[in-house]
């Protein structure tokens, strides 16, 4: 599976790659570019008793991350593709620069009321 999605030339055959399952494999590679993973396992659904689980049981950080995305991936079944991964992560990361904005310009408004 891997292989296959790595040679697809032609847009439909790309398309199609993003809605298959991603293999225990895959999810291991994402993982290297996961930060924050507890924050991205709640966007992903985890609960809070999951999270601590893979803590818990995984000293090492980066077993922490791929045993995030392996959960995931059980929870949602053959729902756990890179489209539908993407869409989450994408999601967080639209969150997270809101919440950016939000005290950037808190931030301005209360020195500009201190002066």
């Amino acid at each position: 599976m891997t292989e296959r999605r790595r040679i697809h030339n032609d847009n439909a055959g790309m398309e199609e790659d993003l809605d298959q399952p991603l293999s225990e494999a895959e999810l291991a590679k994402i993982s290297c570019d996961i930060s924050k993973w507890e924050v991205k396992a709640f966007y992903l659904g985890l609960t809070a008793v999951q999270i601590e689980n893979i803590r818990r049981n995984n000293h090492d950080y980066e077993m922490q991350k791929i045993a995030m995305l392996i959960a995931w991936a059980n929870n949602v079944g053959s729902e756990a593709t890179l489209r539908n991964l993407r869409k989450v992560l994408r999601e967080e990361d639209k969150k997270d620069s809101l919440v950016e904005s939000i005290l950037s310009i808190e931030n301005k408004h209360t020195r500009h009321s201190e002066l």
